[in-house]
């Protein structure tokens, strides 16, 4: 079950809202009504696995982004000739601007 909590509450009650967040695990901070943060509860004895899989969670969020936006700029119907121009445009603009 997901609990959520304001931001305000969050920095007035963080000790109770903490005991409460071991019992059910998660607490999503809301700000403004609109979610801005999960809280998860720390397994001391295997931080790096979560810390690994934040991470791979922050890339998939990446991931999710870009390809919507490729989606809303129609760059995901690009043809392979399209996509490879675009490249060589790109790299050819990198080049003019390493040479004096």
């Amino acid at each position: 079950m997901n609990t959520f909590v304001p931001l305000r509450d969050w920095s007035a009650k963080t000790g109770s809202l903490l005991r409460k967040l071991r019992r059910n695990g998660t607490l999503i901070v809301t700000q403004n009504g609109v979610p801005a943060a999960y809280v998860i509860k720390a397994n001391p004895e295997n931080i790096d696995a979560d810390m690994a899989a934040l991470n791979r969670l922050g890339f998939a969020q990446v991931t999710q982004r870009m390809r919507a936006s490729a989606r809303a700029a129609g760059a995901d119907m690009m043809s392979l000739k399209a996509v490879n121009a675009e490249i060589a445009t790109v790299r050819s603009a990198r080049r003019q601007v390493r040479q004096p």
